[in-house]
């Protein structure tokens, strides 16, 4: 499996990939991000408490360590860790799937059926 392909990982875990990346905006992922991500449950995954923490590194820096996602509910338990750079990876990358503007549609009727 390649933990780079959105695919890979589960729903519940997308949309908090999709909260993250549109936090982000157009910055890289820093560790003070990770607390605005709303951790009541069921602000993020219906029926689920989602939790985002930052755990420092061994060396300095803002990017040294690794992130702690924790889906926790009903359907799905469970905790990954993830580089920064994975983590920011995969946030923009379902970021920018949502975000993009559908393309204007010509809209036609042929033989009473819709044709975009």
């Amino acid at each position: 499996m390649d933990r780079t392909r959105l695919e890979y990982w589960p729903a519940q875990l997308q949309s908090v990939f999709a909260v993250i990346g549109k936090s982000m905006g157009d910055k890289r992922l820093m560790p003070n991000m990770a607390r605005g991500v709303p951790s009541t449950r069921g602000a993020i995954v219906a029926g689920h408490e989602v939790q985002v923490a930052y755990v420092l590194g061994k060396r300095g820096g803002p990017r040294s360590g690794h992130y702690v996602v924790t889906v926790l509910g009903p359907k799905i338990s469970a905790c990954w860790k993830f580089r920064p750079v994975e983590l920011e990876k995969l946030s923009r990358s379902v970021s920018r799937a949502l975000g993009q503007a559908d393309a204007p549609r010509d809209l036609r009727f042929d033989q009473g059926v819709e044709c975009w």
